[in-house]
């Protein structure tokens, strides 16, 4: 019985994979980014990276030219705070800065975006109750 009780206990269980998205770094171009990307699985950074992000800042400013390109797992705070910082760059005359976040597996990777939402490791509760409920009054 105890076994019964263990199975079904496992099958009450639900995983579902993390979210994954693209990562890559560069201080060349996107191309090159993009030729660097390799799939990541948020969920191991990290909780709260329930975004992908793709991040570009190409700009000079006081003598000193900065670029940077980024894709990554990213956290939807990040996203909008970041999204009010690249605002303020834009005003920065010359200067290409973009933000952009998702939340799809795959979808910072420029192909065709995600299809599938990623999520954490979850339990169903009611399942949980319900073999919890089983086992006591068998």
């Amino acid at each position: 019985m105890k076994i019964i009780f263990i199975v079904a206990l496992l099958l009450c269980i639900s995983v579902v994979l993390g979210l994954k998205c693209y990562s890559c770094t560069s201080s060349e171009s996107m191309s090159d980014c993009k030729g660097k990307m390799m799939e990541a699985d948020c969920s191991v950074i990290g909780s709260g990276f329930d975004r992908c992000a793709s991040m570009s800042v190409d700009m000079e400013t006081g003598g000193v030219k900065v670029k940077s390109y980024v894709k990554s797992c990213y956290t939807k705070a990040g996203c909008e705070t970041g999204n009010d910082a690249f605002k303020q760059c834009k005003q920065i005359s010359g200067a290409t800065c973009e933000l952009d976040c998702c939340d799809k597996d795959g979808c910072n990777g420029d192909t065709n975006g995600g299809t599938n939402s990623g999520t954490l490791a979850a339990v169903s509760v009611i399942l949980m109750v319900a073999c919890t409920f089983m086992a006591l009054f068998r």
